[in-house]
């Protein structure tokens, strides 16, 4: 069975008390949770609306990603201490990732900030209903991230359940931990 989460709990060891943060694409926000629930300060950002109840130094912005981030980027001066995007760039188009977003991330990042990326370099078995549109090898997307110290980077496969536990699938990820220098 494969186990999805490791690449996540080494990120969220690295996350210091205090430190500000940022959750592109923050799905249901439980990683955003968690990174908060170490007293962290986390800005998640999705699509999708607010959950109900949010832990204090946790704020959400219901933005897309390709359209609304840079405007919020550009207002928060003050940058990041860690950065994650899970499962997010494989639904972005392909060359706004390479191009812009993964590039554009070293000037919010502060000193020691530390990135997690999760994405998808082939579809999983058996596919979604709308394939995947963007998939990346570990090495394109180390190429996009210049300046960055790259902690860990792998290209995993196994079997395991969707997110919501109803299907097996063989899944294809692409993990990368940075750092970005002092």
């Amino acid at each position: 069975m494969l186990d999805t989460g490791t690449l996540r709990l080494k990120f969220i060891a690295l996350i210091n008390r205090g430190s500000d943060g940022l959750d592109l694409g923050a799905g249901d926000g439980r990683w955003a949770f968690v990174a908060s629930s170490k007293q962290a300060r986390v800005t998640a950002i999705d699509r999708q609306p607010s959950p109900d109840s949010l832990p204090i130094g946790m704020r959400w912005i219901q933005a897309d990603v390709c359209n609304g981030l840079s405007s919020f980027l550009e207002s928060n001066h003050s940058g990041f201490d860690f950065m994650m995007c899970w499962n997010l760039i494989q639904f972005l188009p392909h060359d706004y990732v390479t191009d812009n977003l993964l590039p554009s991330l070293a000037q919010y990042a502060r000193p020691n900030c530390v990135l997690g990326l999760r994405t998808f370099w082939r579809n999983p078995i058996p596919g979604f209903a709308n394939p995947v549109p963007s998939l990346y090898r570990t090495n394109e997307l180390v190429r996009s991230l210049k300046g960055w110290d790259i902690i860990h980077k792998e290209e995993i496969e196994g079997d395991g359940p969707s997110l919501d536990g109803t299907t097996m699938r063989h899944w294809y990820f692409t993990d990368i931990i940075a750092r970005f220098p002092s």
